[in-house]
């Protein structure tokens, strides 16, 4: 063997302490080069930050002034759209202007309010008609009956005898018609008063008020509102005045008025044609046909369903007999209510719409 293969202990670590130094350099040398990347990296990545904020910004002002932009062909767009309809129009108003000339001018018709009085016609029975309802001579239709007497029978209180008073007795009474009831003697002219008024009830048979018999109602309500009673007798206080009495009987009923008392007998009064300088005189003092007027008004003056008068024209003269049953007639349209005159003495011929022999 040679002496230059031969290696010392020394130049063994010599080599390595020299390998050892390179392989040191070498690690910094990486360390630089990793450094100088990320700094070019972080360079880099800054870089591409400045560039999106730049890109960012830009497509905002790009997008301001694009706004901008196309306002303006907005505005210009309404503007031409404006003014073509308005052409539109003017040239519609053109065409429908040429178009009226072609026809020929436009005719329009006017009618005068004159005031032409036509001749009375003779034969129309409408010409000579009122204006006032209550003169009309309408048709009265024939309803269900307001009161009804359906077999009634009655005997007599007096013990001993075996005849009726009134035996199977029919009569029905409608509203808006006068009835007259004419009874054989007073006898049964009182019994009549009492079983209509529903102080006495019959033997036999039922007195009916619109189909309900009249038992089955309280007496307060049926003679307080649904009848108004004319008797021969008493049938005012001769101490009141004539308003006094309606307003009592309208305060005794317990209805509720829409209308002062007095207001209403005042009216009432007036409709059947009561002087006016009489209102406050005390009934006594009246004549015997403005006797009949005040009890007139205070048996409607709770604007009853049924009216009932008992020897209504004894003692009145014929013109005044021919008033009171106008004043009838008249009541009992004006009311819609049934009129019901009984009496011992035969009515007069075509007087009443109904009459009824009462044996």
């Amino acid at each position: 063997m040679s002496s230059s293969d031969k290696s010392t202990p020394e130049d063994e670590t010599l080599e390595s302490a020299e390998s050892t130094t390179e392989a040191k350099q070498g690690t910094k040398a990486e360390q630089n080069t990793k450094a100088e990347h990320g700094a070019q990296s972080e360079q880099k990545g800054e870089q591409s930050a400045n560039e999106a904020e730049q890109t960012h910004q830009t497509p905002r002002s790009k997008s301001g002034s694009s706004a901008q932009a196309e306002a303006k062909p907005a505005v210009e767009e309404e503007a031409e759209s404006t003014s073509t309809t308005q052409s539109e129009e003017e040239d519609e108003e053109a065409a429908n202007t040429n178009s009226a000339e072609e026809e020929g001018p436009e005719f329009k018709v006017v009618i005068e309010d004159e005031s032409v009085e036509d001749e009375e016609d003779e034969d129309d029975p409408l010409t000579s008609l009122e204006p006032d309802i209550d003169e009309l001579d309408l048709p009265v239709p024939n309803g269900y009956p307001v009161l009804e007497l359906r077999h009634v029978s009655l005997a007599p209180r007096s013990k001993g005898v075996s005849q009726l008073l009134l035996d199977d007795v029919n009569m029905a009474f409608r509203v808006r018609r006068t009835h007259y009831v004419q009874a054989q003697s007073a006898e049964h002219l009182s019994a009549f008063m009492a079983l209509v008024s529903g102080l006495m009830a019959p033997s036999e048979g039922n007195v009916l008020y619109r189909g309900t018999d009249i038992r089955q109602i309280e007496s307060s309500d049926y003679r307080g509102h649904e009848i108004g009673l004319i008797f021969a007798q008493d049938a005012l206080r001769t101490d009141m005045s004539a308003i006094e009495n309606a307003v009592y009987t309208m305060d005794a009923s317990g209805r509720t008025f829409l209308k002062p008392m007095d207001t209403l007998a005042r009216d009432l009064l007036e409709e059947m044609n009561f002087p006016e300088r009489l209102e406050q005189r005390p009934v006594r003092e009246l004549s015997r046909i403005d006797y009949v007027r005040a009890a007139l008004a205070r048996a409607i003056c709770c604007e009853c369903d049924v009216l009932v008068a008992q020897e209504l024209m004894s003692g009145l003269d014929s013109e005044e007999n021919s008033t009171i049953l106008a004043l009838l007639a008249k009541t009992a349209r004006r009311h819609d209510c049934a009129v019901i005159l009984a009496s011992v003495d035969a009515p007069g011929e075509g007087d009443y719409d109904q009459t009824y022999q009462l044996k």
